[in-house]
């Protein structure tokens, strides 16, 4: 992923959420990226993920599967 900073600003927008909502994803998400040799940080209202490409790639594809988002549940309770 050539840039992998995300502006906080940016998906707090896209996703229609407050900077609350945000931080307590990342504070989930951090949890689920350890199993992968991942980490994610938060500096300067920039969310940067980590770790070699492919753990990347392989996270992203398992999440997705596995906790898709839509407008009426929450962001990252599994299906």
């Amino acid at each position: 992923m050539e840039n992998d900073n995300v502006d906080t600003y940016e998906l707090e927008e896209e996703l229609f959420v407050s900077r609350p909502t945000i931080m307590k994803l990342i504070q989930e998400i951090k949890d689920r990226l350890l199993p992968y040799g991942l980490q994610i940080t938060t500096e300067n209202k920039k969310i940067k993920i980590i770790g070699a490409e492919h753990l990347k790639r392989k996270f992203i594809v398992e999440f997705r599967t596995l906790w898709p988002i839509t407008n009426d549940e929450s962001l990252v309770t599994p299906i």
